[in-house]
């Protein structure tokens, strides 16, 4: 099977490696840190990383913003 497909394989088994690096991938799998950054799922994977901390730092903006207060003119 190839590195793509044992990375699939391996996230539908053990859920909590979808928080893994590439290394951890790496050497779960036998490969280089270089062949699973080159697979589909290593982008998928960085791509919901990058949502979700878009997602939280507009959270916690509007967090922010709903505590301020105005400033006395």
């Amino acid at each position: 099977a190839s590195v793509n497909a044992r990375m699939l394989d391996l996230l539908q088994k053990r859920p909590e490696s979808k928080d893994w690096s590439a290394s951890d991938f790496a050497e779960h799998l036998g490969v280089s840190k270089g062949t699973v950054g080159e697979t589909d799922a290593w982008k998928v994977i960085m791509q919901m990383r990058a949502a979700a901390k878009d997602e939280l730092s507009e959270r916690q903006g509007s967090k922010d913003q709903r505590g301020r207060r105005r400033p006395n003119a």
